[in-house]
């Protein structure tokens, strides 16, 4: 199918479930207003470009790009990527909320406010501004996965009881300003 034109208006989604790659340009914006999941990928790219969870659950089953625009995760919302599909940021990220992946990629500024947290079976790189970073728990799972962060991160937990983590440390050396949690079977 073909996305919507949303010409430069915001809408607000409500249990939906949308099955064209969504792409947001200039002032366009997406509010959800009840769990929605988007079958295909979702891009922001251009000022003012925004996606806002609310209290509820974005399902993409595709990958999220941001390139130009904001997405903010609130406090009991979440943004559930799957396991496999990357969520990449080279722009705004503001979350007190839940963010879950496949590999990880913020280059831009990502706020952790009270009650963020990010959860990747896949690699993970952060550059540019992780800010207050002992606000996020980050946790790791997978075998064979890379973190490469040039800045300091808050909590991180590398395993869960379920799944064990294989992490290695590439490109920069790694500041854990929280706790270091490793966990195995």
């Amino acid at each position: 199918g073909t996305d919507i034109d949303y010409n430069g208006k915001a809408v607000t989604l409500t249990n939906l479930t949308y099955n064209p790659a969504v792409a947001l340009g200039a002032s366009e914006a997406i509010t959800l207003g009840g769990a929605s999941t988007f079958a295909s990928t979702l891009t922001l790219n251009g000022t003012g470009a925004a996606l806002t969870t609310g209290a509820y659950t974005l399902t993409a089953q595709g990958a999220i790009t941001n390139t130009l625009g904001t997405i903010t995760i609130s406090g009991s919302g979440t943004i559930y990527v799957g396991t496999t599909n990357a969520f990449s940021s080279s722009s705004v990220v503001t979350s007190s909320g839940n963010l879950y992946c496949g590999n990880f990629t913020s280059s831009g500024t990502y706020t952790n406010n009270s009650g963020s947290s990010i959860t990747t079976s896949g690699n993970v790189v952060i550059s540019g501004t992780f800010a207050n970073p002992t606000n996020n728990n980050f946790l790791m799972y997978g075998a064979a996965k890379t973190i490469n962060a040039s800045v300091g991160i808050g909590n991180l937990q590398i395993g869960t009881p379920i799944y064990d983590g294989s992490i290695q440390i590439t490109g920069n050396d790694l500041a854990v300003g929280g706790t270091l949690f490793l966990r195995w079977g």
